[in-house]
């Protein structure tokens, strides 16, 4: 069960964290996604966005833009949303077989 947890949040920090062409700089690149994926772990474990920048020690607004990127990448609209995928694509394990559950679940059928 622990390994399905971990491999479904790889998945999603894979498809949050996808490389944006418009960061000229590989080192804030990797900066940008390492604080992205704190967020995103936060956002999975409950914590809200005051909790998170507390944390995190990070503005708040840096939090909330970090959330809304987050949630624009996996097309959901809130905490609960994202709670939801992650437990929808963990119930497709069984079917990835070592693979994406993610895209998956997201795949038409």
């Amino acid at each position: 069960m622990i390994l399905a947890v971990c491999l479904t949040l790889a998945t999603l920090t894979t498809t949050v964290f996808a490389k944006d062409a418009e960061t000229d700089s590989a080192s804030l690149d990797q900066q940008l996604q390492s604080l992205k994926k704190d967020v995103l772990e936060l956002m999975l474990r409950g914590y809200g966005t005051h909790i998170s920048a507390e944390r995190l020690d990070i503005a708040l607004e840096t939090v909330r833009r970090h959330r809304k990127s987050i949630y624009r990448k996996l097309d959901v609209s809130s905490q609960t949303d994202l709670f939801s995928l992650f437990l929808n694509a963990m119930s497709c394990m069984g079917e990835a077989a070592g693979k994406d559950p993610l895209s998956i679940y997201m795949s038409p059928r």
